[in-house]
């Protein structure tokens, strides 16, 4: 939020500048666009944006301005949303050709009526009147008085106004609704501004907002109510034996049947959050009626309890059941609120990641697990936290080195509490603290050497500090206002720094003397100052100097409004507005630009090598972007987070943000969850076998080798010519293979993936060239090729001859062919024909064994097998014998390392089931097509799933390192208004970091839930007729 938004007509723009650049030195936020928003179709956007994010509005009144039609529509917003308006008057108003213009103008004639009425409305409220004033100061001293009268009132109103704004834009999604103190103190503020003679007034849409919000709360707590009432009538009627409790049992059933409905519901529908939503809503009404049945048998207690022998171990069953159905509710209640917010644009993803965990721990849902991995992608990078006593972290920079970083504190109006801070990036901790005589601190700086360090403020000068223990070098007086800017040129020897408000120069300054060199008058434009990494050039404000005489360059071509420079100095990036600008410092040329913020980007830094930028902006976020690309890589956000300044490591790794707090980011992929795009949709992939690369073809005829841990392309192998249907990586991971196809043969060609060199190709003619799937021997020595002409070959690597040829293989199913690990067996023909390598003869098995295509465990000794794409069976290959069978058609299919878990896929999904007990354990989605690949890792930690939408996925196999991953990626817990509002029933803490470490995230050490795991059912007996 901004303290003001300024409107004003482009034709007074150097007078309003000057207004902008005092009110601005006072560390006071202002809403202006200073060059000019490009008339799209999102500029009304920003500016109503603008506008409803401010405090006051403020109207530089002029014959221009009320003669502009952009300036009355941003009258008409402020007036529509009871915005506190503060006319600025700077000049004569000649009020009849005022209104001449309008009805002589044919774009204007039309919005007379708006003209009048603005008009109107701005004579009744108290102007400024900037021509009795004549002094720049002086009158932004009477704009802040007017602008710090009953400033909580005016907050209060421009936050409910913004919040009111998301929660429409979001569809009215009631995640964005307001509840506990923060809704009993709107409703306060509601009250007592009713009562107030001068505006802000609430809006018809903010009484609504806040009404919808007291409904929802009502409605809340009584369903808390509810359900502590049910409980209760359980337990109560644990007291009692007769035909009440069997009522109550099978209005549980019924419940828990419900719930179980809800599960498969919403694990089978895209509109998860909705399906849930009803059939808990079903759930709640049958939980009522079983209420209602409690409450029947408790009216009779009191006349035949005595006569009664209770049952207290069954009755017990009955109220831990009842008890069970409610966590079901809760739950299914939860998972649905979590894939709400991440369906909508901006929804936090921590608090969706802790409702989702909070599910997991009590029961597995498909649709929390999917809702959990979805937040975990958006959390890819979770920061380390360094509270400051007061005020607000306004600055942020890394040592040359990176071992430390120093914050600069805004001490708002408490002069004891604004200073800087040293830290050691390695453990947080504070090194030194310096307080300043101004409670704002502009800017801080670090020398080339990293032995000094210059800090501005508001207190007119710029202060050079020994870096080790933050003790006064010198002092660099001559301002006469606040120093807004202060750098060190790149060798060290000089300062430049840039003034605010009245003073509005650039000064040049000897370090070892402290002596002003020169001064120049520098622009009305952004404060932004920074030495060219050749030292001849620097910016200031809005221009370009040389170093040598402080005259204009003509050799750049830097605009207004540009935050950060390249460290080659050959591109610069601008911000001001939600989109940030990346431009070539020498012609002006914009390059391209950054979509993604929807609030101003206020701050930006180049990472050491130029490749990466991080922007930080007024919406709460900041983002990682890769420059050459404009990609956003990363977002960093977080609950109760903004930012306002932002640094890069040295070396590229880590991020700092300040805002309330300092919060250090580590940016490195994470490989726990990677995310790889392809230039084509996904055919195949194969995994090295150390499980640090993969080779992946996709349907464009590319193969490519990636980094599994990075996402980062090491190499391209030759087109393949078509669609790639099969790679191969040898066991000793020193060859990998790759299809080629021509007009009459097919090729496979194999390379070492370390330098990408061809070592061998192996070429069959054939009228049908296409390659099925290619495999090698356990020994890496043989390589086996099924082709789509019926027939399959075997070849010896090292001479290159033809070893077998296998005629026979089915061409329909060209992907049937697998060649065991062990290297002794070939099933061909969609798995009819089961070969013995040595001998070249068929293989006796099962003809259970032979009706389908087949993927062999890692050591060979299990086999799964798609029964004509219904069910999977896994055989024991030794014996003969099936182990279990699922219900799968089984388009995809691999077996764990440990010869535990199957993997399977046949759509945009993946399944995970236990072997030995045939029971699904998870279901991993997120892909947008049909998942064409899946693969373990060699150490079975992860699973790895290639698609048709161009991209590679990682996952995490057991459940509870999933949990316990999810955990490390959130950094503070649901608040007891988070958990009112979501309807959380206990205060218990999400994760083990919030509250006793000791706690296992899981009940119990298993390395899987089960699917949808129920409380044991213990039978009822029925009563005879002496009660026994």
């Amino acid at each position: 939020m901004s303290d003001v938004f300024l409107s004003y007509s482009r034709k007074d723009t150097e007078f309003v500048h000057e207004i902008f650049e005092s009110f601005s030195a006072r560390n006071r936020e202002a809403w202006i666009d200073l060059h000019g928003i490009e008339y799209s179709s999102k500029w009304w956007e920003e500016i109503c944006g603008g506008i409803d994010s401010a405090d006051n509005f403020v109207l530089f009144v002029s014959q221009n301005s009320l003669e502009s039609l952009f300036c009355h529509r941003e009258i008409q917003h402020a007036l529509k949303h009871n915005k506190r308006i503060i006319p600025f008057l700077f000049g004569r108003i000649d009020q009849q050709a005022m209104f001449q213009a309008w009805k002589n103008s044919p774009d204007l004639s039309k919005y007379e009526q708006l003209a009048h009425e603005n008009w109107e409305s701005i004579q009744s409220i108290q102007w400024i009147d900037y021509t009795q004033i004549n002094d720049v100061n002086l009158a932004v001293d009477a704009l802040l008085a007017t602008v710090d009268t009953d400033p909580d009132r005016v907050k209060l109103h421009t936050r409910l106004l913004l919040r009111l704004r998301d929660w429409e834009n979001q569809g009215q999604n009631p995640s964005g609704l307001l509840r506990g103190d923060e809704l009993t103190q709107y409703e306060k503020w509601f009250s007592e501004s009713h009562k107030k003679e001068t505006p802000p007034y609430p809006t018809d849409g903010q009484e609504a907002y806040i009404g919808e919000s007291r409904r929802a709360e009502n409605e809340a707590e009584a369903k808390r109510l509810q359900r502590e009432r049910l409980v209760s009538r359980f337990k109560t009627a644990s007291a009692v034996l007769g035909g009440f409790f069997i009522l109550a049992l099978i209005a549980t059933i019924i419940t828990i049947r419900f719930a179980n409905n809800a599960v498969a519901a919403q694990e089978a529908s895209i509109a998860r959050e909705g399906q849930a939503n009803t059939q808990v809503a079903q759930s709640r009404v049958t939980l009522q009626a079983g209420s209602t049945l409690i409450a029947d048998g408790n009216m009779q207690i009191a006349v035949i309890g005595q006569t009664l022998t209770p049952i207290p171990p069954t009755l017990t069953a009955v109220a831990q059941t009842v008890v069970a159905g409610s966590y079901m509710i809760e739950s299914l209640k939860n998972s649905a609120s979590a894939n709400g917010i991440l369906r909508t644009e901006g929804g936090n993803a921590e608090t969706a990641a802790l409702l989702s965990i909070r599910v997991l721990r009590k029961i597995y849902l498909e649709s929390a697990d999917g809702a959990l991995v979805d937040a975990l992608n958006r959390l890819k990078v979770v920061p380390q936290e360094f509270q400051v006593e007061q005020g607000f972290v306004q600055i942020v920079t890394f040592s040359p080195d990176g071992k430390t970083f120093l914050l600069g504190i805004n001490g708002a109006d408490n002069p004891n509490t604004g200073g800087a801070e040293l830290r050691d990036t390695a453990s947080g901790k504070v090194i030194w603290t310096r307080a300043m005589q101004s409670p704002n601190i502009n800017s801080l700086a670090f020398s080339q050497d990293g032995k000094l360090v210059v800090a501005a403020g508001g207190d007119h000068t710029a202060i050079i500090l020994d870096a080790a223990n933050g003790t006064t070098v010198r002092v660099l007086q001559g301002h006469g206002d606040a120093v807004m800017c202060a750098v060190f040129s790149p060798n060290g020897k000089t300062i430049l720094t840039l003034g605010g408000g009245n003073d509005r120069t650039a000064r040049l300054w000897e370090v070892g003397t402290g002596k002003q060199i020169y001064s120049v008058t520098s622009g009305g434009g952004f404060s932004s100052l920074f030495f060219f990494p050749d030292g001849q050039t620097f910016y200031a404000a809005d221009k370009v100097y040389n170093v040598s005489d402080g005259q204009v360059s003509q050799d750049s071509r830097v605009g207004g409004g540009t935050l950060a420079i390249s460290p080659d100095g050959r591109i610069a990036v601008s911000g001001i507005n939600p989109t940030a600008r990346i431009y070539d410092t020498s012609s002006g040329q914009e390059i391209r630009s950054l979509s993604g913020h929807t609030d101003s980007v206020v701050s930006a830094a180049f990472s050491g090598d130029g490749k990466w930028l991080v922007t930080g902006s007024w919406d709460n976020t900041a983002r990682v972007w890769e420059v050459a690309t404009g990609k956003s890589m990363l977002l960093l956000s977080g609950r109760a987070f903004s930012t306002g300044a932002v640094a890069f490591s040295p070396d590229g790794t880590k991020v700092l943000t300040g805002s309330n707090t300092a919060r250090l980011w580590s940016i490195t992929m994470d490989k726990q969850q990677q995310t790889i795009s392809a230039p084509a949709g996904v055919t195949t992939f194969a995994l090295s076998p150390d499980g640090n690369t993969i080779l992946v073809g996709d349907v464009d005829g590319n193969t490519g080798l990636w980094d599994l841990g990075t996402g980062q392309l090491l190499r391209n192998f030759s087109n393949g010519g078509a669609n790639i249907t099969s790679v191969a990586f040898s066991p000793d991971g020193s060859l990998v293979a790759v299809p080629a196809l021509n007009i009459n043969s097919a090729s496979v060609k194999l390379y070492d993936p370390l330098t990408g060199e061809l070592l061998k190709t192996f070429t069959a003619d054939s009228l049908q060239p296409q390659i099925g799937v290619l495999s090698f021997s356990s020994d890496s020595k043989m390589i086996f090729v099924s082709y789509f002409d019926s027939t399959a070959r075997l070849w010896d690597i090292a001479s290159g001859q033809l070893l077998r040829l296998f005629n026979g293989n089915d061409p329909l199913n060209h992907g049937s062919f697998t060649y065991s690990p062990d290297g002794n067996l070939v099933t061909l023909a969609n798995g009819s024909i089961w070969w013995d390598i040595s001998t070249g003869g068929e293989m006796d098995f099962p003809a259970e064994m032979k009706i389908g295509r087949t993927v062999f465990s890692g050591d060979g000794s299990l086999v799964a097998i798609s029964e004509n794409f219904h069910t999977i069976a896994v055989w024991n290959v030794s014996t003969r014998q099936i182990i279990n069978r699922f219900s799968d058609p089984g388009g995809n299919m691999a077996i764990s390392p440990d010869n535990r878990l199957l993997l399977t896929s046949s759509d945009k999904t993946a399944r995970l089931w236990d072997i030995s007990t045939g029971q699904q354990l998870r279901v991993y989605s997120g892909h947008t097509a049909v998942i064409s690949s899946v693969s373990f890792t060699p150490d079975g930690k992860r699973i790895v799933t290639g698609s048709l939408d161009k991209t590679i996925r990682t996952w995490i196999t057991d459940y509870n390192d999933l949990l316990s991953y999810a955990c490390s990626r959130v950094v503070i817990d649901l608040n007891s208004g988070d958990r009112s509002f979501y309807e959380v029933s206990d205060q218990e803490p999400t994760c083990p970091q919030f509250g006793d470490q000791s706690q296992p995230l899981l009940p119990t050490t298993t390395p899987m839930p089960t699917r949808t795991p129920q409380p044991a059912w213990t039978p009822i007996p029925t009563p005879t007729a002496d009660g026994s």
